[in-house]
């Protein structure tokens, strides 16, 4: 087994952690993990997770073809701190077993010195100590919010949910090995990956 280090990215909403995690995939060769992705799984109507997040918030959240409405479910709970917990206490066992069992698996088959977890929720779950170190995704608020306007759509009022719900860049700069500063420059993110990286 190659000696392989789990690196934990992380960052505010619109901050471009995605964005991030896959240009260090299509550059450096890093296997990337994304959460939200995990968290679709979790919510297929296959998943015995599906049934507990129908049973919690009602047949309000589906679909006409019984798949549930990822925007419906998200506007219900980013509004109420209460069904949010509740909703991250139904999904994040699935997410974390899941990607505890993917790493192990990288592990294994990895080329790379590197795994990258992407999560927006990584430092409020269990999800941190897969981690041998943590990055922060950091973008000023004007720039994330213009980015969530334009490639999302999302309205004032949903963004500022969002961000009530997620931990402060304040707080979560306090518990992150490095910082990685994304404001739309490309060659400076580079530049930033291959000292991290390389």
């Amino acid at each position: 087994m190659s000696e392989c280090k789990v690196i934990g990215l992380t960052g505010g909403v619109g901050s471009g952690k995605t964005f991030v995690a896959t240009y260090a995939h299509e550059k450096y060769g890093v296997p990337i993990l994304l959460a939200d992705e995990v968290g679709h799984l979790a919510l297929m109507p296959s998943s015995k997770t599906y049934e507990l997040v129908v049973e919690k918030f009602g047949k309000d959240i589906l679909e006409n073809d019984g798949t549930i409405d990822r925007k419906r479910l998200g506007d219900l709970v980013f509004s109420d701190a209460s069904k949010l917990e509740a909703l991250n206490h139904i999904v994040h066992p699935f997410i974390e077993a899941y990607i505890k069992e993917k790493i192990a698996q990288l592990k294994v088959e990895a080329k790379t010195k590197y795994i990258l977890l992407e999560a927006a929720i990584l430092l409020e779950s269990n999800l941190a100590s897969l981690c041998d170190e943590i990055w922060f995704v950091k973008a000023g608020e004007a720039i994330r919010r213009e980015r969530l306007k334009s490639s999302r759509g999302y309205t004032d009022q949903k963004i500022n949910d969002i961000i009530k719900a997620q931990l402060s860049e304040e707080e979560m700069e306090r518990c992150v090995d490095h910082i990685i500063v994304n404001n739309g420059n490309l060659q400076e993110i580079d530049k930033q990956l291959e000292i991290l990286l390389v």
